[in-house]
């Protein structure tokens, strides 16, 4: 969770450079918290021995409000994808958080990319690339609904860092090292609703490539998110890749 909160103040390591590029444009985006109503998230301890190398106990895990206002397009927005859309991602907006490194600005609107999820989040454990972005995109499409609880948040959250983060080619969350590099405990349901989401996951041949319903917004030293784009249409989906993705390849480490 790019912002690991322990209890007050989230996880605060020190980010690399960004390398979120192309991207769609710019918007400015202010981090609201984790605890207006209704409040979606759930508590659980995260490792991580490749990005953080430490155990991280007490961290948010679930939605992220965001502010959003003043979208600059750069011109380069994917064919049916306009800066008009994009744009309507302004005022209040619900995001899932794609870094466990950075913190965000609750004080101040930041400038951040509005980059395609393949090239989020910004290091360390990004760019994610398409394999990993395919399936970020088909969790997020199948789960993430207007009626989510803070149990099912919380889960879409830990399924989510565990594809951005996990190195070892296998998706699993628990405890030690036959979970490979990035683990989560402290929340028996959580896990065991994560995993459950984990292994909904469609088989590769069979996966379609949802990317084109989200966006995500990354910031060379402020926490990365992704958000729904509003009026994406299916024809943006045909565009980018809706189909059969047995272009999609895994290359885990």
């Amino acid at each position: 969770m790019k912002r690991v909160i322990f209890i007050a103040v989230m996880c605060a390591f020190v980010a690399a450079p960004a390398v979120a590029d192309p991207s769609y444009g710019t918007v400015q985006v202010k981090y609201r918290n984790y605890t207006d109503s209704p409040v979606l998230y759930r508590e659980t301890t995260v490792y991580d021995s490749i990005h953080m190398g430490t155990a991280v106990g007490r961290v948010v895990t679930g939605i992220y409000r965001l502010d959003m206002q003043t979208y600059v397009d750069n011109g380069g927005n994917p064919l049916n994808l306009s800066a008009d859309e994009i744009a309507m991602l302004s005022g209040k907006v619900d995001s899932f958080c794609t870094d466990i490194i950075d913190n965000p600005d609750k004080s101040n609107f930041r400038t951040y990319n509005v980059s395609p999820l393949e090239e989020i989040p910004d290091p360390v454990a990004g760019p994610m690339g398409d394999a990993k972005a395919i399936d970020a995109a088909e969790l997020l499409y199948m789960n993430w609904t207007s009626s989510l609880d803070a149990a099912q948040a919380a889960a879409i959250q830990a399924a989510l860092w565990e594809i951005v983060n996990e190195d070892s080619g296998t998706y699993a969350l628990g405890q030690g090292a036959a979970f490979g590099n990035f683990q989560m405990w402290g929340n028996s349901s959580v896990v065991s609703a994560a995993n459950l989401l984990l292994g909904n996951l469609t088989p590769d041949a069979q996966q379609v490539d949802y990317r084109g319903y989200f966006v995500g917004l990354t910031s060379p030293s402020y926490q990365d998110f992704v958000v729904k784009v509003p009026l994406p249409g299916a024809v943006l989906l045909g565009i980018l890749g809706l189909g059969v993705a047995g272009l999609k390849l895994r290359k885990f480490a």
